[in-house]
């Protein structure tokens, strides 16, 4: 249930098969004497209030049970390195941020006892983006990996090509694979981390105990790449103003902040991480999804100002002055042009494209859930009669105003060219859209 994730199965009836019969008593008489299953239980129904959908259990024999076989087989490709082997990594080459392929049950932690964020093959309650290869991962990262040996070879060219800071765990192997060669050449360093035969370094899946540690069949390395930049050296030196180039950059900078959609799509773009950043499971926007976009406008909706009646409130199809309990939402307009901001924001970020649910790769603010929350707010709206605000209209006498009030800013003699260039532009505009007759008088005179 919470590998599906929420946004799959809120508003909806869920139809779960096991073979546990135990289960499926305790599900129905809400409790049991066994306090493990009852903490599984729990967790189940606060999942079912809080995405508001009905679960429905259905006993099936374990022969016809898909789920049966691959939850009794425990895979050596699960593994991971034990705490004093994963502390001297830490201590050579740490801190770690990221851990580039895991599972939430084999993660590491960093000094403070939390999971590293961590890329995962499929969807997990604590993943931060499915499959490394589709990830954009940032240069700031200190990653580190260790996976199936089977996949070094891919692994390694996708390291080399995103050219990230990154630890990889690696065995010597005999006969010597193809891509060892490759691995010690593009590594700035190794680390011993077990000799052939020693124990305690890592940790297998085991039936009995979470995990457990076997001897070493192969000496255990760690790898630590550096992205290495080529320094080419002019025969003579150039002379450079730093501080003019510098001064230069954030004069261009302050020119586009300055207009007024970049402003506007700043303010969103700050509100997004911070709440992102404080969620249960803290997030960026590299690992945003739309579900995440839709609880962030859910959380915008205490902003709004538009008065949302109820069917039964006596004040339907009032405004804002009705005194009544009703609540306060942000209007369907407003709803749509966040929307729009905040698929520019990704867009800028270098996550343009359609959502991809299966890779977790995309602009999440475009994805069709996305969508239909629009539609069902409008909707929402519609049966509360909220009429949506139409702008003034500017009349005829109102524009002659405009244009004489700028015809006489344009007369003031410490007009800076570009001041004249603005307004000579704005009045093109409203002669443009006025009558000729008023447009000629403005500028002859009466």
């Amino acid at each position: 249930m919470f590998s599906l994730g929420e946004h799959l199965i809120s508003n909806a009836r869920v139809d779960a098969y096991t073979d546990n019969t135990a289960f499926i008593h305790s599900w129905g008489k809400q409790g049991g004497r066994n306090t493990e299953l009852n903490s599984v239980l729990k967790s189940l129904y606060d999942i079912s209030l809080r995405c508001n959908s009905h679960i429905k259990l259905y006993f099936t024999p374990s022969a016809r049970n898909p789920a049966d076989a691959p939850s009794r087989v425990l895979s050596d490709k699960d593994c991971k390195l034990s705490a004093p082997a994963w502390s001297k990594v830490q201590q050579a080459f740490g801190p770690h941020t990221i851990d580039l392929m895991s599972l939430d049950s084999n993660v590491q932690f960093d000094e403070k006892g939390v999971p590293l964020r961590h890329f995962t093959p499929f969807y997990t309650p604590m993943s931060s983006g499915i499959n490394v290869f589709a990830q954009d991962i940032s240069r700031d990262e200190n990653a580190y990996v260790f996976r199936p040996f089977v996949m070094m070879g891919p692994l390694l060219k996708f390291l080399l090509q995103a050219r990230i800071t990154v630890t990889i765990i690696a065995p010597q192997l005999s006969p010597i694979p193809y891509w060892w060669p490759i691995l010690k050449g593009a590594s700035s360093v190794s680390l011993l981390l077990g000799s052939k035969g020693e124990g305690g370094v890592i940790l297998f899946p085991s039936p009995h105990v979470c995990f457990a540690t076997r001897p070493l069949q192969w000496d255990l390395f760690a790898f630590r790449f550096e992205p290495r930049e080529v320094v080419i050296q002019p025969k003579k030196p150039f002379a450079i103003d730093i501080s003019k180039i510098n001064k230069r950059v954030e004069e261009l900078n302050a020119v586009r902040e300055q207009k007024p959609y970049e402003r506007q799509k700043t303010a969103p773009e700050v509100e997004l991480s911070g709440f992102l950043a404080s969620l249960p499971f803290a997030k960026t926007l590299k690992s945003a999804t739309a579900y995440d976009i839709i609880k962030f406008l859910v959380w915008k909706d205490k902003s709004g100002r538009t008065k949302v009646h109820t069917v039964t409130c006596s004040h339907m199809g009032q405004g804002q002055g009705s005194s009544c309990k009703c609540p306060c939402r942000l209007a369907a307009g407003t709803v749509d042009s966040l929307i729009g901001k905040l698929r520019a924001i990704f867009i800028s970020a270098g996550m343009g494209g359609v959502w991809d649910d299966n890779l977790g790769t995309g602009n999440p603010a475009s994805h069709r859930s996305v969508k239909a929350y629009l539609q069902a707010v409008k909707e929402e709206q519609a049966r509360a009669r909220v009429r949506p605000k139409k702008a003034t209209p500017l009349f005829l006498d109102k524009l002659q105003q405009i244009s004489q009030f700028i015809v006489s800013s344009m007369r003031k003699l410490d007009n800076s060219p570009i001041d004249l260039y603005l307004l000579g532009r704005d009045l093109c505009f409203s002669q443009s859209i006025s009558l000729p007759e008023i447009a000629l008088r403005i500028l002859v005179g009466p």
